[in-house]
C-alpha cells in the first residue's frame, strides 16, 4: 500500500515543477498561464489536506491537531502570497517570488518531515486505506 507521505510528496514535486517553470518564464502571457496552473495545483493540494487529511488527524492526538491549526494558518498565508503575485502580474510588474518560495519550502518541510510521516505512523490500516482513496480521488 502506498503511504500518505509518498502520495503527498509526489504532489509537492508536481507543484514545485510548475513553480520553477513559472519563475523562469519571461513571456507575460505564458507567465500568467503558469501562475494560474500553479495556483490551481496549490488549491487542489490544500483541498486534499483540509477536506481529506485533516479530518482524519482530528482523531489521533493533540500534537497532530495543533499541527493542523498551524498548517491551516499557513494555507491562508500561501494563498495571500499567491494573490500578491497575481496582482503584480495584472499590473505587468515583475514580482519577486522569494517570499512565496521560502514560505512554501518551510511549509513543505514541516509536512514532509513531521506531519505526513506522523499520520502514516498513527493511523490504522483501515484509516490509511480510506484516506489514500480520498487523496487519489481528488488528485487524479
Amino acid at each position: 500500500m502506498e503511504t500518505i507521505t509518498f502520495l503527498m510528496l509526489r504532489e509537492h514535486r508536481k507543484i514545485r515543477e510548475i513553480f520553477k517553470r513559472f519563475e523562469k518564464e519571461k513571456n507575460p502571457g505564458r507567465r500568467r498561464g503558469l501562475c494560474n496552473q500553479f495556483k490551481w495545483a496549490i488549491e487542489k493540494h490544500l483541498f486534499v489536506e483540509e477536506k481529506a487529511i485533516f479530518s482524519f488527524s482530528q482523531d489521533i492526538s493533540g500534537k497532530i491537531v495543533s499541527s493542523v491549526f498551524k498548517l491551516m494558518k499557513e494555507h491562508g498565508e500561501i494563498l495571500n502570497l499567491i494573490n500578491e503575485v497575481e496582482e503584480d502580474l495584472d499590473e505587468n510588474v515583475i514580482t519577486s517570488t522569494f517570499n512565496l518560495k521560502k514560505y512554501l519550502q518551510d511549509h513543505e518541510d514541516f509536512e514532509e518531515k513531521f506531519f505526513y510521516p506522523k499520520l502514516d505512523q498513527l493511523l490504522n490500516k483501515q484509516q490509511k486505506a480510506e484516506l489514500i482513496e480520498r487523496i487519489e480521488e481528488i488528485i487524479h
